[in-house]
């Protein structure tokens, strides 16, 4: 999981990244972010 988030990101565009990745975990059954 790419975790990293450049600084130069706003915090709301990394929640949407992790809810993104959430999502993405749960496609994969991989739900244990």
């Amino acid at each position: 999981m790419l975790l990293y988030v450049p600084s130069r990101l706003s915090a709301r565009s990394y929640r949407r990244i992790l809810k993104l990745a959430r999502t993405f975990a749960d496609l994969t059954g991989e739900g244990n972010i």
